[in-house]
């Protein structure tokens, strides 16, 4: 039959909402009282079975002709009942797909996740109106979003994924919906009713998940990352965290990290290429409930701040295996990254980095000379100690180091040593040591040490005290023999070293490990040393200040 003499049908049915084409042409051929090869004809017309193997993803345009003719549809509602109303990102795209072309389906699966062979089913949608609707097709969407179940993609009886069939554009029994109708080695296609699919209840994150997918392929605006993003951004920043928590997930030490991790590894050996390598990007796992799991996961980290959703991704990061080619090289050879969520990783694998950034961004909240290389004891203890579990000393180093962050021109943490006075490298490591050992979010932090810096003093210039002492090490000769006879007479010039540095402890509050009374770095049996020497000077330490008080010759 020559296209010009297609006639429009006696019976045209309505589309209904989010009807799939396949499923619509079904009921086209039902009403009407065709069978499946008719309408596959009338479709194919001279061109053959090649033109209709598209039909559902992006039918050529001689197809969309004659199903104009067959319906009285017009082209764009045509178009709406296949996957081109999910083009522009939403989420595919499908510029690259030729639908004469078929090696062109290459190039659209190369961008991940793309719709495999067959649909995904809801039971209790097709048990309310027998409709199969479009966006089953989509990997994205694990969970019905109308039922809050997770979508089912395999037939209990004959074993194949719903309308998985290449060469039929229609599945058997067109006049049944609820049918499987796959081909199972019988003339008759297979009978299961799908209305008896288990409709497994998804947990209430995951029915939230859902309903934030539905909105972002519906083109709406979404938060994301403490901004507010396209639909399509939205989709692609998602997925493609949920591709990295994959991978993580697929590690053997990931087991116990959540429940889901357990599902997914069962799933992985029961397939028998394994944990795959680095292809979870290209099609995800076909369980909707992994599915389900980690975009639940990924939903909940991106919809923190940045500062917080650094943090939670911060134990995922604890299953990246070693390799000689670093962390990043992994992630990067298994995740492509959007710039957001590049910057995510990077923080969560150095966790000094996130709160650097809110650090940076508060502004300066004390002059550099008024920060000393460690906080006093008492401001400490009441602003930051409670929050900081590394230990009081690292602690006030730490707290020292973020203050001098806030210092414009301070970028890293090693710049925020060097201003202080530490060596070089030493801000970097005290910054990871305090921050791999502390559980509080940074946003807290931030706050903290705000408050801690607004209780110092900032008229008191360290950099001042500490010139001082340095010149109480180098010319003891012009004060310790009035000292020592004016206040301790039986000292040993051998404890002038000791001296000294309870004196950059005290005034200067400078770190022990910097004192400029040590000739070489300093070493374990020193800092024994002087402690003991600071416990035989006064058995209470609050009443050093009066027992070994600074002199004031050089002032």
């Amino acid at each position: 039959m020559s296209d010009h003499e297609l006639e429009l049908l006696p019976v045209v049915p309505i589309p209904a909402v989010d009807e799939a084409l396949d499923a619509y042409l079904e009921r086209m051929t039902s009403l009407n009282g065709l069978t499946r090869v008719q309408t596959k004809y009338l479709l194919n017309g001279p061109e053959g079975t090649s033109t209709t193997r598209f039909l559902i993803l992006k039918p050529v345009d001689i197809v969309v002709e004659r199903i104009i003719r067959l319906t009285g549809l017009n082209e764009t509602q045509v178009r709406a009942m296949t996957l081109q109303r999910f083009d522009h990102g939403l989420p595919l795209y499908l510029a690259p797909i030729d639908p004469t072309q078929q090696h062109s389906l290459r190039l659209a699966i190369q961008q991940g996740w793309f719709p495999p062979k067959g649909t995904q089913v809801c039971s209790l949608c097709l048990a309310q109106d027998r409709t199969w609707r479009l966006q089953w097709r989509l990997p994205h969407l694990p969970i019905c979003d109308a039922h809050g179940v997770f979508f089912m993609g395999v037939c209990p009886e004959c074993g194949r994924g719903f309308r998985s069939n290449n060469q039929e554009p229609l599945k058997g029994h067109v006049d049944h919906p609820t049918l499987c109708g796959n081909p199972n080695a019988t003339k008759q296609p297979c009978t299961y009713d799908l209305t008896r699919l288990p409709a497994v209840v998804a947990e209430e994150a995951e029915v939230v998940t859902a309903h934030h997918l539905a909105q972002a392929i519906s083109g709406q605006e979404m938060y994301l990352l403490d901004r507010v993003v396209s639909g399509a951004e939205y989709l692609n920043t998602l997925r493609q965290l949920a591709t990295l928590l994959l991978h993580l997930a697929a590690q053997s030490t990931a087991l116990d990290h959540a429940a889901w991790v357990h599902n997914f590894q069962a799933t992985i050996r029961a397939t028998p290429t394994g944990q795959r390598g680095p292809r979870w990007g290209l099609s995800p796992p076909a369980d909707s409930r992994v599915r389900g799991a980690v975009l639940t996961e990924a939903r909940l980290l991106l919809e923190q701040p940045a500062s917080d959703a650094a943090q939670a991704l911060r134990p995922w990061m604890n299953f990246v295996p070693s390799s000689t080619s670093g962390v990043g090289s992994w992630i990067a050879s298994r995740a492509v990254l959007t710039p957001e969520l590049d910057r995510l990783a990077r923080d969560a694998r150095a966790p000094g980095r996130t709160l650097a950034h809110q650090l940076q961004d508060h502004g300066q909240i004390l002059p550099p000379q008024s920060i000393p290389q460690l906080i006093p004891t008492d401001p400490y203890n009441k602003h930051l100690a409670h929050l900081v579990t590394a230990g009081s000393l690292v602690g006030r180093r730490f707290a020292a180091l973020c203050l001098a962050r806030t210092v414009p021109g301070v970028r890293t943490w090693d710049q925020a040593g060097a201003a202080l006075g530490f060596p070089d490298a030493d801000g970097w490591r005290i910054a990871q040591s305090a921050l791999l050992r502390t559980t509080t979010g940074t946003t807290q932090l931030r706050e903290a040490i705000a408050a801690l810096g607004a209780a110092l003093d900032p008229t008191i210039n360290y950099r001042a005290r500490e010139t001082y002492v340095r010149a109480l090490a180098q010319q003891p000769d012009q004060w310790f023999r009035t000292w020592r006879k004016t206040h301790h007479p039986n000292m040993r010039f051998q404890s002038l070293p000791y001296l000294i540095t309870w004196f950059w402890e005290s005034y200067a509050c400078g770190d022990l490990s910097t004192s400029p009374a040590w000739r070489s770095p300093s070493r374990a049996p020193a800092w024994t040393a002087y402690r003991a020497f600071i416990k035989r000077a006064a058995q209470d330490r609050s009443s050093l200040h009066t027992v070994l008080p600074i002199p004031k010759v050089l002032l």
